[in-house]
């Protein structure tokens, strides 16, 4: 059996990457997860419920077939408690979101705090926040403190509300800019069900944004993963890794698809995704880190480029879909696609689909000889 045959397959599902081998510990960080996509709108549901749908539709779909051949209204449900899932406030105080002073164009909701004496926002994480004792965690968060005048402290805190870290801020003034926090958190005790505590000490409205909690990752690397989970896959030796595939690729339309290009920046300037399985997807875990991955473990680094559109013109798209689904911008026909690793070098011009698929050899030129170093894999993505 030739060994280039085995790989692992990566999908954004069951929270495999948000909550998994992405070693973030902060459940929606930067409070996007009740943005709706932006080619949906809500509708209502015989059931009273909410449900998304497109937009629009391209001539020839019909309403009912855009998405998988199951029952769509499973993961198209909409959920209004979503809006800040993860995140509690205890004390004096008010919260809501707000589109007023974005972060950044990636970040456009933060949190408005409005504080009354001692206000104390809480983040549970995915089940639990998993302290640990050993090196430390690094912390990162943005405040606009506005009007507010008081106190800071954050603390990692366990179940049964013991103290395992703490950091004191000092005193915050008021203010107009964004500016970054950070800290590190050194746990003196374990509990797999800790949660993170921002506490304001004091009076006025301020807005929290993109708040991440890391512990030591895989490598070491920034932003990275767990080790854990990483040494457990690099175990199993793959000759090549498949990112990003499953239904995960496909987001809810095309234009809600995952973007490779959105994903090479820093992490907080990355959009976020809502992804087929009914969450949002930070894409924390993104090509950067995927390519990073592939390096840690020796394997090679392989994604799949799809076309979507009529015949004439084909429009190349970024990723593979699944299941032949319709989607909102055009069909996709056939659902015949071209698999091209990162060694790809060159892509074809304009041509017919039938072309493309029956001279795939002009499509991609692969660079079997030459291993091509992660710098190499990220200049040909500019």
């Amino acid at each position: 059996m030739s060994p280039t045959l085995y790989e692992i397959f990566t999908e954004e599902i069951s929270h495999a990457f948000d909550g998994g081998i992405y070693a973030e510990l902060i459940q929606n960080r930067s409070f996007e997860e009740g943005v709706l996509p932006s080619v949906m709108k809500l509708i209502k549901k015989p059931d009273s419920g909410l449900k998304m749908e497109l937009v629009s539709l391209s001539d020839g779909v019909p309403t009912n077939k855009w998405d998988m051949p199951w029952p769509w209204n499973m993961n198209c449900g909409w959920d209004t408690n979503r809006v800040l899932v993860g995140w509690s406030l205890q004390g004096g105080g008010e919260m809501n979101l707000t589109e007023a002073n974005p972060m950044n164009v990636a970040s456009l909701r933060s949190l408005k705090l409005k504080v009354l004496g001692q206000a104390r926002l809480v983040n549970s994480g995915y089940w639990g926040i998993n302290a640990q004792t050993g090196p430390p965690s690094a912390l990162k968060f943005y405040l606009r403190s506005g009007s507010y005048r008081g106190k800071l402290t954050v603390s990692l805190e366990s179940k049964d509300g013991k103290v395992l870290a703490d950091h004191d801020f000092g005193a915050v003034k008021p203010g107009t800019a964004w500016k970054a926090f950070t800290a590190t958190l050194n746990a003196s005790g374990t509990d797999p069900k800790a949660r993170f505590v921002l506490t304001f000490r004091g009076e006025g409205v301020l807005q929290v944004d993109w708040v991440s909690l890391f512990p030591p990752t895989c490598k070491n690397r920034p932003n990275g993963l767990r080790s854990d989970l990483a040494k457990w896959l690099e175990n199993y030796k793959p000759s090549f890794v498949r990112y990003p595939v499953g239904c995960y690729v496909k987001g809810l339309s095309w234009q809600s698809a995952p973007d490779w290009r959105k994903m090479v920046c820093p992490p907080e300037e990355r959009p976020d995704m809502w992804g087929y399985w009914k969450y949002r997807s930070t894409d924390g875990f993104g090509y950067h880190e995927f390519l990073e991955f592939c390096e840690n473990i020796g394997a090679n680094a392989t994604n799949a480029l799809a076309f979507n559109g009529a015949e004439p013109h084909v429009e190349l798209r970024r990723d593979i879909t699944c299941q032949r689904r319709f989607s909102g911008a055009a069909l996709l026909l056939n659902n015949r696609v071209v698999m091209a690793t990162f060694r790809t070098v060159s892509v074809g011009g304009e041509k017919t689909l039938r072309q493309l698929v029956s001279h795939d050899e002009y499509l991609f030129t692969m660079r079997k000889e030459r291993k091509v170093s992660l710098r190499d894999r990220q200049s040909q993505m500019t």
